[in-house]
């Protein structure tokens, strides 16, 4: 499809955008302009596009239909291997045949499935704590927290170009109805932020320069760039401290895994 706004190709697939959107554009033909209206649904990710209505005009460029290759391993060497030169010998761990292709997709759903599993305990257990907890905190607190989800909202839409009045013109509320659909959340996340830090203290949960170290090489394998690269970077961009913050809240999530009744499925 083509945006007459920015004259920019774009190929979409039918089944993974919006249903208006979908709606809209089956059964346009080739070189057809159409104006399509879509509704962004209120649990949207881009939190401020949620309930807005946008007119979309496009004019359709050509259709296609995937092709799924036969799974052989010929098209597993090609695809994932390549060109080998004669004489030149395929490396042990390269995927060259179907069976090893598929033994790498086993492993990655497999892992998927466990972390999957693993987020749901964690989920589970911060219910319980919330549900279970009362703390008393300053209303300042919660304010604040909601100041900034605000000011999060505001910069997000300005690279939108649009502006905060825009947002609750669009979304049919007033900046009052907006706080107070985020004063819930906020005192949420002050209390379980309050109980975590409580528990820190109490059990006496540290990060070490190793835990820092580990995390860095951790994050570096799983972005597949040298640990080297990704340590120059986290010193260039004084982001130490917040890999310390993400390694402490792993370790007292570990901790309240380990010590709460809740089973990892995956284990």
């Amino acid at each position: 499809a083509k945006s007459e706004e920015n004259a920019k190709r774009h190929v979409v697939k039918v089944g993974d955008n919006l249903p208006d959107f979908d709606k809209g554009i089956v059964g346009m033909s080739i070189g057809e302009e159409k104006t399509i209206e879509v509704t962004y649904p209120e649990d949207h990710d881009a939190e401020d596009l949620r309930g807005t209505t946008a007119s979309l005009h496009l004019k359709l460029i050509e259709i296609n239909e995937p092709h799924i290759p036969e799974l052989t391993d010929e098209w597993v060497k090609k695809t994932f291997v390549g060109e080998v030169e004669e004489g030149k010998e395929i490396p042990a761990d390269a995927v060259d045949t179907a069976e090893k292709l598929r033994g790498r997709i086993r492993a990655a759903l497999e892992k998927a499935s466990v972390q999957v599993a693993d987020a749901q305990v964690r989920n589970d257990i911060v219910a319980k704590i919330l549900e279970n907890s009362k703390v008393d905190f300053p209303q300042i607190m919660t304010d604040d927290e909601i100041d900034e989800r605000i000011n999060d909202l505001i910069q997000k839409l300005k690279r939108r170009g649009l502006t905060l009045d825009d947002y609750l013109k669009h979304t049919n509320q007033s900046i009052e109805d907006l706080r107070e659909k985020y004063a819930e959340e906020a005192r949420r996340t002050i209390t379980m932020s309050l109980v975590l830090h409580n528990i820190i203290e109490r059990e006496g949960i540290k990060v070490t320069d190793e835990d820092i170290d580990a995390e860095i090489r951790s994050t570096a394998e799983s972005r597949n760039v040298p640990a080297e690269t990704m340590r120059a970077y986290i010193d260039r961009t004084d982001s130490v401290s917040s890999i310390s913050n993400r390694v402490l809240h792993k370790k007292v999530m570990d901790f309240l895994v380990n010590a709460s009744n809740i089973k990892n499925v995956g284990q």
